[in-house]
């Protein structure tokens, strides 16, 4: 429950409290008015528009608050105004209008693969009426069997342990600068697209050649790098920083046909976002990788 507060015209303050639960209702409260022939209130409210205002409901004076549960929802836009009438009818103007949104989580995704991080933005997944989505504070509050790692602007999420597949779930909250907040807890699918494993000692040829996520992503202080080739050939692999400038060579050299994996030790590199490279004939792929220390 939310309270609001609102400069009125005739003297009244009305408000809106912070929430103690979802924000799924909000407690209207305003100064009452001191005129001694004061008898109502009439309560207005406009959603999602600052001029269509319908009533809401009828509230005897010397009562000051009305709590709003009517279709409270994450996302919209709830504008309120408020009518003084006194015992012989007569209404004052409207009150000055004050508005207030509340921040929604639209979240898209509901599979992961095992094989790779997948970066989710924050710009694509919150919405508030009345803040930049960069001004809501947006927190993973419980997983099973998926991890994450956040920045300013964008999650990643991963399966957790290595190479799990199957069900897996995660909430989160988003809360905006006033305080309104949204919970969201939703199930996600991790498939598996790991490289085929190999129990008898031969080694399966690809469809496609291919440069796999690294695995554990984001990590500390090594990843392993996953490929596969429809020929045999000459590989080249190569870490990069941010700034495309060449860190290490990781591999280079000849691998037959198949799937294979290189490790990548990152004990003597500092943490941040690197990219690794990697060519075979016309082949070329890069994928970005993050070192956590």
């Amino acid at each position: 429950m939310q309270n609001i507060y609102l400069r009125l015209v005739f003297f009244i303050l009305l408000s809106i409290s912070l929430p103690k639960a979802q924000t799924n209702a909000l407690n209207i409260r305003w100064d009452i008015n001191p005129e001694p022939d004061m008898y109502q209130y009439h309560l207005y409210r406009s959603v999602n528009n600052l001029t269509n205002f319908q009533f809401l409901n009828f509230i005897t004076h010397p009562d000051s608050n009305y709590n709003d549960q009517l279709n409270i929802e994450p996302g919209n836009l709830y504008s309120y105004a408020l009518v003084a009438v006194d015992s012989a009818g007569n209404q004052s103007d409207f009150s000055d209008t004050v508005a207030v949104g509340l921040p929604v989580i639209n979240w898209t995704v509901i599979t992961l693969s095992n094989a790779e991080t997948t970066q989710v933005n924050l710009s694509d997944i919150l919405m508030d009426p009345d803040h930049h989505f960069s001004e809501i504070t947006f927190e993973i509050l419980n997983s099973t069997h998926i991890g994450s790692f956040q920045v300013p602007q964008s999650i990643y999420l991963f399966s957790e342990p290595a190479g799990y597949f199957g069900s897996a779930n995660i909430s989160f909250k988003a809360t905006d600068p006033d305080g309104f907040w949204d919970y969201k807890s939703v199930s996600i699918t991790i498939i598996n697209d790991l490289p085929i494993s190999i129990d008898n000692g031969n080694n399966p040829i690809p469809l496609t050649t291919t440069l796999y996520q690294n695995f554990p992503n984001p990590f500390n202080p090594s990843t392993q790098l996953r490929f596969g080739m429809t020929h045999s050939g000459h590989v080249s692999i190569v870490l990069t920083n941010i700034l495309g400038e060449e860190v290490r060579t990781i591999y280079q050299g000849w691998k037959e046909a198949g799937y294979h994996q290189v490790e990548m030790d990152g004990s003597n590199l500092a943490g941040g976002i690197y990219f690794v490279n990697m060519r075979m004939d016309e082949y070329q792929k890069t994928i970005k990788i993050f070192l956590m220390k």
